[in-house]
Parts: C-alpha cells; structure tokens; sequence
C-alpha cells in the first residue's frame, strides 16, 4: 500500500509518499508508474521554481524506492503558484486513490480523502 501525504503549514507545503502500490510485478506496475511520475514532476517545478527565485530555499527532495519526501517554502508573492503546483499533483494522486483503493491512500492535512472530498 502507497500512503501519500500532502501537507499545509503556514510557511510550508509538503508531499510524502510512503510504501509501494504492489499494482503489478516489479517493472510493469501501472500504480508505481503513476505514483512516480506524479511525484518525479513535482520534484522537478520546485527545482526549476528555485531557480525562478519562487521559494525561499532549495526545496528539500529527497527520492528513494519506497519513500518520497517533498518540502519547500515559497516567497510570500509566489505562493500561489506552488499552491497551483501541489493541487494539480495532489488532484492527480485523488484519481489514482479512487480508482486503485487498494493500492493508494490519500491525506490531505492529515484527513483521509476520496474522490468526492
């Protein structure tokens, strides 16, 4: 089972994955395929908002088999962009919950969500 976690603190946004989806054999797993991806892009807008001087600091990203781990602080005007960024990520992530519930759960500020949420 993958447990993703998006969080919102007052100066920060955070994206944790954890676990594996077992969608498929090693490989050929559509759900870890999806789950990657989702999470490869949006490690790679806040790499690129760091250097479009959007984020305080570089961005903490940390990617590894089984764990994912996404925090960064935006400037107070570009705050909006990265609350776009992580909605269409999170958005993604509530497709998958809903249509593999066996393989994905999602919160969102630490409250479990569906697709109707």
């Amino acid at each position: 089972m993958t447990e993703v976690r998006f969080n919102r603190g007052k100066k920060y946004f955070s994206l944790i994955v954890t676990g594996h989806a077992y969608g498929g054999e090693k490989g050929k797993d559509l759900v870890c395929g999806s789950v990657s991806t989702l999470v490869y892009t949006l490690s790679q807008y806040l790499s690129v908002s760091k250097k479009r001087k959007m984020l305080k600091k570089a961005p903490v990203i940390e990617l590894e088999s089984g764990k994912a781990v996404i925090i960064c602080k935006p400037k107070k005007n570009m705050q909006n962009y990265i609350i776009e960024a992580f909605t269409v990520i999170q958005s993604g992530f509530a497709l998958l919950a809903a249509e593999y519930p066996d393989n994905i759960t999602l919160y969102v500020d630490n409250v479990k969500m569906t697709l109707s949420s």
